[in-house]
């Protein structure tokens, strides 16, 4: 080997080495800048009757004496006033124009998920908080855009926006926003959030205070600064007449969600016969002092409405009160109220309008949204607070009973199935299984849908066993009946409708023959 092919295999050795070492010092020094501080994006929707406190709040923001590497403030603003939108950087108590665009319609979450999508790419940091600032309403949404049709972001949209986003820390500046609905429905987006149960103050969050805070300590971490959050709150709005706010660990609304669902499964069979106790219950967990709604109409606070629904003397919904009560005081990291709330609230509300005619008038027109049971939230499809609210309301079809005239076994495999009025039912659907009917589910068979009349007549059912049964339907939900079990066994004289017994035909068959041939036989004798 000589010099000149030793000295080549040495430097690819020296390079093999050095590369990787090159590569991992750049990325270190890459994650270092990225992975401090926090990012702060705020979403103001203005185009509606808040635009008077857009400058205010981009005065309030440039108090901040924040350093750009370890806080980043960025915000956007949509106007009502001017078409187009803009957004802002704030750095060292300056404000600096980085983008502007035409008219926007802020209440699309595709104009949301943009602004964050450019937030997180232009501006990387450890931490990210998403604040939103807007009207709020509750489990219907947020982000009232004027300008476009007078519509909100709604809260499945909403939650389709922030996906895969990894937010540490949601901040939602509107009322109405810390609603059971919602955190269900954010419950995989974010890690943490932070929101009021009723009204805001005009002058919203005191995001100069609040994020002055975070810049004097930007170690802090996404609990700890929820937390921060709610002090500083409350300390600023102590002797406001009507205000709540609530920080609540994202991680654990799951298991809220399954308590809540086993709670409202066993109050739906309650409700009708406990109507009394349920009543008092949520006039007395409405959210608003002395009984008057402090914003978006008939909230009440979940907690205190399931802890006053221990009044109801059934072991098994107690139990799962208890346990609702538990699990979800392990989710709430902080609450404060102002003293006119008294002793109500408890972190988040839940909607329960006191008459079937408010459920729809409230639930169906705002905004262009969607009526409460059809508006696609995940806890409403989890649960049977829906169901609930029907049966409170007593609009549900009720119970009823099915017959039939079969015999028992049946020997021909022709009955009427027959049953009484179900009250409030439109129409009914029948079903067959194999077992015990004791559920509707994909499993059974459906026979016949969209009936209006009180019997069906079963027409040559072979021999086995049968289960039937029949559900009362009307817009609001159903009503199963009991089952009907039936056995047929086939006698083997019944032919059915269609051919004698096979083996009996057989017999005949022979015996005719027989008949003949012995007939024959005697002629033949005889002659």
């Amino acid at each position: 080997m000589n010099k000149r092919e030793i000295f080549t295999i040495l430097s690819i050795l020296v390079l093999s080495i050095n590369i990787p070492f090159t590569l991992v010092d750049g990325i270190g020094n890459y994650e270092e800048d990225i992975e401090s501080g926090w990012t702060i994006l705020i979403y103001f929707a203005a185009d509606n009757d808040l635009e008077d406190k857009i400058e205010n709040l981009l005065l309030n923001l440039e108090e901040i004496n924040n350093s750009e590497e370890k806080i980043k403030i960025v915000i956007m603003v949509d106007k009502l006033s001017s078409e187009g939108a803009w957004i802002y950087e704030i750095v060292n108590n300056e404000r600096s124009l980085i983008a502007s665009f035409e008219e926007k319609n802020t209440a699309n979450p595709l104009c949301l998920e943009e602004f964050i999508q450019y937030g997180i790419e232009n501006y990387p940091s450890e931490k990210i908080m998403l604040s939103i600032k807007n009207h709020g309403f509750g489990w219907r949404g947020i982000c009232l855009d004027e300008t476009n049709d007078n519509l909100i972001m709604n809260t499945d949209g909403f939650a389709d926006s922030i996906k895969g986003n990894e937010i540490d820390l949601l901040l939602l500046d509107g009322e109405s926003m810390a609603s059971l609905e919602v955190a269900y429905e954010l419950r995989n987006e974010v890690s943490y959030m932070v929101a009021s149960e009723s009204s805001i103050p005009s002058s919203g969050i005191p995001y100069d205070i609040i994020i002055g805070k975070l810049a004097q300590k930007p170690e802090m971490q996404p609990i700890e600064f929820a937390e921060e959050i709610v002090n500083i709150y409350y300390n600023e709005y102590i002797l406001h007449d009507c205000f709540t706010i609530s920080a609540i660990n994202m991680s654990h609304i799951n298991v809220v969600g399954d308590a809540f669902s086993k709670v409202t499964k066993i109050l739906q069979e309650k409700m009708e016969k406990y109507r009394n106790i349920v009543a008092p219950a949520r006039d007395h967990s409405l959210l608003g002092p002395d009984g008057v709604i402090a914003s978006t109409n008939y909230l009440v606070d979940v907690y205190t409405l399931f802890d006053d629904l221990q009044f109801i003397p059934d072991p098994d919904l107690q139990n799962a009160i208890q346990k609702f009560e538990h699990i979800y005081n392990n989710s709430l990291i902080a609450e404060a109220h102002s003293r006119q709330f008294r002793e109500i609230p408890h972190g988040l509300n839940l909607w329960f309008p006191p008459t079937l005619n408010k459920y729809q008038s409230d639930g169906a027109t705002l905004n262009g949204q969607f009526i409460y049971h059809d508006c696609d939230l995940d806890i409403i499809s989890k649960s049977d607070w829906v169901q609930c609210l029907m049966d409170y309301y007593g609009v549900l079809p009720e119970s009823f009973e099915l017959t039939s005239d079969a015999d028992s076994p049946d020997d021909d495999g022709n009955f009427t199935l027959s049953w009484t009025d179900s009250v409030k039912s439109d129409m009914y659907s029948l079903y067959r299984y194999h077992s015990k009917i004791t559920e509707l589910n994909e499993s059974l068979v459906l026979i016949e849908s969209d009936l209006t009349s009180n019997s069906y007549k079963i027409e040559n059912i072979q021999d086995g066993a049968y289960y039937y049964v029949i559900v009362a339907y009307n817009e609001y939900g159903y009503e199963l009946s009991n089952y009907e079990y039936i056995i047929v066994e086939i006698l083997p004289n019944k032919t059915n409708g269609i051919l004698p017994n096979g083996f009996l035909l057989a017999l005949i068959i022979i015996g005719i023959l027989s008949i003949g041939v012995i007939s024959v036989a005697l002629y033949k004798k005889k002659r």
